[in-house]
């Protein structure tokens, strides 16, 4: 059943300088206000129903969940925009520093998420639980940057699927932290690791 006319997007891989790791070259203001409003509001969220869920909660930890809640928020968003994903995945971008284009390496950029392991120490939940989920998401990476690009997608979506099922019930996080490891599946494996075509305005 046809349901409404096929949209002929605007397909456009050319990046245009100066190079923005976190948002993409040249986004749009309707993409920024996206992500950033989006990341506000899920961070409000996080934090208010963390503080008022458990038993003694501290500043710091609430500054700590604040950040990392911000960054995952924001990054699922983020690097589901076409911006990103033109800054991600074209052939090449404008000279820049050796940091900018590590952000394109996929697997590097996710090594460096360690949120799972920090948590656990901050938040008191066992330590090999987040090395595991760390583990998993490194190796989820990896296995869906080698898959053909045609199989990419799908992979990735079922890690993600898988990620979100198993955190909530086999091996759940905190209360309160039961965002963290969907979060960042979704950035990361579903978001940044897939090649899709970046369409502009």
């Amino acid at each position: 059943m046809q349901t409404g006319p096929k949209i002929a997007g605007n397909v456009d891989w050319h990046l245009k300088g100066p190079n923005r790791p976190f948002l993409g070259n040249g986004y749009t203001l309707a993409e920024g206000g996206l992500t950033y409003v989006s990341a506000i509001l899920f961070t409000v969220f996080a934090v208010a129903y963390w503080w008022i869920a458990v038993e003694a909660p501290t500043l710091w930890q609430a500054v700590l969940l604040a950040v990392v809640a911000y960054d995952v928020q924001g990054g699922v968003v983020a690097n589901s925009l076409n911006s990103c994903k033109r800054f991600y995945h074209a052939a090449d971008i404008p000279a820049g520093a050796a940091i900018t284009r590590a952000f394109r390496n996929s697997l590097l950029f996710t090594v460096c998420h360690v949120h799972p392991i920090i948590f656990a120490f901050a938040f008191g939940f066992p330590l090999v639980e987040g090395v595991a989920w760390y583990g998993v998401l490194c190796a989820a990476v990896l296995l869906v940057t080698v898959t053909p690009l045609y199989l990419r997608r799908p992979l990735a979506t079922a890690f993600s699927l898988a990620a979100i099922i198993f955190s909530q019930t086999v091996f759940a996080l905190p209360t309160g932290l039961e965002w963290l490891i969907p979060g960042l599946f979704l950035k990361l494996v579903l978001g940044h690791s897939v090649q899709e075509e970046p369409y502009r305005p």
